[in-house]
């Protein structure tokens, strides 16, 4: 079991798959969530349900970093 939280006491239970692609986490409010963790995983899932990143908002969000298109 991982313990884990943005802020000191909002610590939840969290547990890894035995795989190490799925995260499972649990909140105050009794929400259940399953996080993928296998990048390659989760960039074919953003590429297939949105459009390429821009190199405007690449500079946005990545400044400093050179330009590379996460999509083919």
């Amino acid at each position: 079991m991982v313990q884990g939280g943005s802020t000191p006491g909002s610590s939840r239970p969290q547990t890894l798959n035995p795989d190490g692609h799925t995260l499972a986490t649990a909140s105050a409010d009794s929400t259940a969530r399953l996080w993928e963790t296998n990048v390659d995983s989760v960039v074919a899932r953003i590429c297939r349900t949105t459009l390429p990143i821009t190199r405007n908002e690449w500079n946005q969000y990545l400044p400093g970093l050179p330009y590379q298109s996460p999509c083919p």
